[in-house]
């Protein structure tokens, strides 16, 4: 898989990018430019854990949409990223934050929709 060499100079630096899909709640798809390409990748909130849309238990499906539908809220259409790894499907790990720069894993986390990611 062709991954970009994110900020090995600063990787505490924020990347701009925008919001293509909201996959659930702790998983989007986002295009960003860097250093001169544009990328475009899924990404996984670090740190948190949403509901699975794709249980057999209604309640936790329930859950997983209000997940889902609290992060495409507050993404919006442009989010800031800060590259934390590659984790399992090939997916970047990411914080990501508002415009405003509002964490968007802790404004989940303290309004009780997803819960801390546990390894």
């Amino acid at each position: 898989m062709d991954l970009p060499k994110f900020c090995p100079i600063s990787p505490r630096s924020k990347i701009k990018a925008q919001v293509i899909r909201i996959v659930d709640g702790d998983t989007v798809h986002l295009a960003f430019s860097f250093r001169g390409r544009k990328w475009r990748y899924c990404f996984r909130l670090a740190d948190i854990n949403a509901a699975e849309l794709k249980s057999k238990d209604l309640a936790e499906r329930r859950q997983a949409l209000e997940a889902k539908r609290h992060l495409a809220q507050i993404c919006g259409s442009e989010v800031y990223f800060q590259f934390v790894c590659i984790g399992h499907f090939g997916r970047i790990v990411a914080r990501l934050y508002t415009p405003q720069g509002l964490d968007i894993q802790q404004y989940l986390l303290d309004q009780n929709i997803v819960r801390p990611y546990i390894k």
